[in-house]
C-alpha cells in the first residue's frame, strides 16, 4: 500500500480512503469484527545499504537454554529486493536474498538467491542487485543488542527450550522481536517487565518482546 497524493494505491488499485476503509471493515466481518491496523514499518537507515527500502528485512533467530545458559543456535537475514514489500524468501520465489549470520559478530555470511522464480535453482549472490553492496560480511547494525534482547526473552519463558524469533529494526524507533513458541498452552512473561499472563492459541503462541535499540 503505498500513497499516491492524496489517493492510495492499494493492491493494484487506486482508491480514497473511505474506500479502504470500508474494505477494511468488511474484511474485519471475518474475524468478529476486529482488526488491527497498524503504520507501516521502514528498515533502520543502517540497513538501507544492504536491502531495498521497500520492504522491512528481518533476522530469524532461534535460541536455546540447557545447563550451560542461553545459547543463539543460529540466525539468519532475510533481504528484501526490488519494490517487493515483504521479506518472504519462498525459496527464491519471491526474487528475495538470504544470508546467514555469524552469531559471534553479527557479520553476513554468504547471500543466496534463485537464479528462476518457478522452481528453486538456489545460487550465491554476492551484491545486492539495488545497491550493489556486497553482502557477504556486512555488519549488522545493534547485533549485540539484539542478542541480548532474545537472549532474555528466552530466559523470561523459563519452561521453553527453544523459541524462534523474528526481530525488526526500524527507523525512528525500537528493534523488538517477536516469539512462535510450539505449544498450545503457555505461561508468557515479559522480557521486559516480568509480568506474566495466558496466551493462548490453537497452533502455538506469539509473542512480542520489545527492546531500546534505536535505528
Amino acid at each position: 500500500m503505498q500513497m499516491q497524493g492524496s489517493s492510495i494505491c492499494f493492491k493494484g488499485h487506486t482508491v480514497t480512503a473511505a474506500e479502504l476503509f470500508e474494505y477494511c471493515r468488511s474484511r474485519a466481518a471475518g474475524y468478529e469484527g476486529k482488526l488491527i491496523v497498524q503504520p507501516r514499518l521502514r528498515p533502520a537507515r543502517a540497513l538501507l545499504a544492504i536491502m531495498s527500502s521497500h520492504g522491512l528485512g528481518t533476522v530469524r533467530a532461534v535460541t536455546c537454554v540447557d545447563r550451560q545458559g542461553v545459547r543463539l543456535l543460529a540466525a539468519s537475514l532475510r533481504i528484501p529486493v526490488g519494490t517487493v514489500d515483504a521479506d518472504n524468501f519462498l525459496h527464491g520465489a519471491s526474487g528475495n536474498l538470504v544470508a546467514g549470520i555469524d552469531s559471534g559478530t553479527g557479520r553476513l555470511l554468504q547471500g543466496l538467491g534463485s537464479a528462476r522464480r518457478d522452481w528453486p535453482d538456489i545460487m550465491p549472490v554476492e551484491r545486492h542487485p539495488d545497491t550493489g553492496t556486497v553482502i557477504e560480511g556486512f555488519q549488522l547494525p545493534f547485533w549485540a543488542e539484539l542478542v541480548d534482547l532474545v537472549s532474555r526473552g528466552q530466559r523470561a519463558f523459563t519452561g521453553l527450550r527453544t523459541i524462534g524469533w523474528t526481530s525488526r529494526s526500524r527507523i525512528g524507533g525500537r528493534c523488538w522481536s517477536r516469539a512462535t513458541v510450539p505449544t498450545t498452552r503457555t505461561c508468557c512473561r515479559s522480557a521486559t517487565t516480568g509480568a506474566s499472563g495466558p496466551c493462548c492459541s490453537r497452533d502455538g503462541c506469539r509473542i512480542a518482546v520489545t527492546g531500546g535499540l534505536r535505528g
